[in-house]
């Protein structure tokens, strides 16, 4: 609802009920300080003026509510045929029509001190909450200005990578940004911050918020911000079974750069190489690559693909990465929108000349590393989410290698970003609008996908640093070793 809409009341005041005025019958009685005689001498001018006045007054009405409802279905019905909106339903206008009388009746009687714009944005926000799909959206415009702060180029961060999480602490359930890795050599690695560490609360110019207040997107944005500037939250650590409060963290802002993909030879056994996927990026592909054929070089011949803490990434990246394991033609990822429109992605040919050259795949690239002998796993956890789910999902449904660790995250799902403004209004909206569909063809949203063998990360795993974890300790490197000797 525009600005210009709400600001329009279609119904006068007059119209509506009141509790001092309740009916019409009420209205028309008899008043006190004018005596019966005055009343009978007006009796016939003054009633039939009051006949014309309500009578023009309840045209005007009529014109005026006409108008608005014609003004507004057109206004639906152009929203309707823009391409984004791909359900063909028919959009409403009632619902609408029944808030205008609410806000009329509200802003007329309340004795409340009235923020309208406040109390629009907890309308949207309710409306997109009341969806059930857990990560929709509605961002007012100050917030979808923080969200989109990075993309342009603006924002720093303090190098940890993250995942949407629920903790219970004190007896309440609370949203964190849960820590899943931290980036070696950022400045959260410098400031002590580990991996399960939760962000419960951020200071902000208001004071210190929860992330349950702020809602997730809002707050991670809020983690970043200019080179060189501060940020401060607090967090909570497990300890037993449950949590501890920890005392607030002011970790500075800054660059860092990351390579999505690392190798080395395993300390256990010379043959095995280890890389580690952290994410998958437009640079991924070639960097996956790179590290293969040096690992190759050094004499290995078993791989160990570690994607625990992998939040997942761009699509194409995956592509890319999986097409060298496959072979041409194979189902990588079936992704399907809400009209039952299907999209498939395979191993073929790929080739790119923008922002996606290094995620270009040529024919001669479709299953580099297959028949020659190798064997592989792949290391999965709790935090091995969405576009890592289908790395895993590859390995299990085409039988590549063995799948070792505990059940994926479960999110088999896709969000767009709406901006609003587009469309003439304010703010953004994200809503999950496609489903992934492994090469199996069964959905693991919400449920995971369960490896190969089971097997739980220790206590010393959990409280180390991923890049300072020796191999001899780490008891799910060890299992996925124990598989090559079968």
């Amino acid at each position: 609802m525009s600005e210009e809409k709400n600001k329009d009341n279609n119904l006068p005041e007059d119209n509506l009920p009141t509790a001092d005025n309740p009916s019409e019958e009420k209205a028309g009685t008899a008043v006190d300080s004018i005596s019966e005689k005055a009343v009978a001498e007006k009796k016939i001018t003054f009633g039939t003026f009051i006949i014309s006045a309500v009578a023009l007054v309840l045209a005007a009405v009529l014109l005026t509510f006409s108008i608005s409802n014609s003004m507004y279905r057109n206004r639906l019905a152009e929203l309707a045929e823009k391409e984004d909106f791909r359900s063909g339903a028919e959009l409403s206008g009632a619902p609408m029509e029944l808030l205008d009388v609410l806000r009329t009746i509200i802003h007329r009687d309340s004795i409340m001190e009235l923020d309208e714009e406040e109390m629009m944005n907890a309308v949207y926000k309710a409306y997109v909450d009341a969806t059930g799909d857990k990560y929709a959206e509605y961002y007012t415009q100050e917030e979808m200005d923080i969200i989109t702060a990075d993309s342009k180029g603006a924002a720093k961060g303090i190098g940890v990578r993250i995942i949407e999480s629920k903790v219970t602490f004190d007896g309440s359930e609370l949203s964190v940004i849960k820590i899943v890795n931290v980036i070696e050599g950022a400045s959260a690695e410098k400031a002590g911050i580990l991996a399960g560490d939760c962000i419960a609360w951020i200071k902000t110019d208001e004071g210190e918020r929860s992330v349950t207040e702020l809602k997730y997107d809002v707050a991670l944005a809020m983690l970043k911000g200019e080179e060189n500037t501060e940020v401060e939250f607090t967090v909570l650590r497990p300890s037993g079974d449950g949590y501890k409060k920890l005392e607030p963290f002011v970790i500075e802002r800054t660059d860092y750069v990351v390579n999505s993909v690392s190798g080395r030879v395993s300390d256990l056994d010379g043959k095995v190489g280890v890389i580690r996927i952290e994410t998958f990026n437009t640079n991924t592909p070639a960097e996956f690559s790179k590290e293969m054929d040096s690992l190759i070089d050094k004499g290995c011949t078993k791989f160990v693909f570690d994607v625990r803490g992998n939040l997942g990434g761009d699509l194409k990246s995956i592509v890319g990465v999986l097409s060298y394991l496959l072979e041409e033609g194979d189902t990588i990822i079936t992704t399907e929108w809400n009209s039952g429109e299907r999209e498939e992605y395979i191993a073929e040919e790929h080739m790119y000349d923008d922002v996606y050259e290094n995620c270009s795949v040529s024919s001669e690239d479709i299953g580099k590393y297959l028949d020659r002998g190798f064997e592989f796993a792949v290391l999965c956890d709790g935090s091995t989410a969405s576009a890592a789910e289908v790395f895993v999902a590859n390995f299990r449904d085409h039988e590549i290698g063995t799948t070792v660790g505990t059940t994926t995250f479960g999110k088999g799902v896709v969000q767009s970003i709406y901006n609003l403004n587009m469309y003439g209004f304010p703010g953004g909206l994200r809503i999950t609008n496609r489903m992934y569909y492994p090469p199996s063809g069964v959905g693991y949203d919400g449920i995971g996908i369960k490896p190969d063998d089971t097997v739980e990360a220790t206590e010393k795993m959990l409280s180390t640093n991923i890049y300072e974890l020796r191999d001899a300790d780490d008891v799910q490197l060890i299992a996925a070793i124990e598989h090559f000797s079968k």
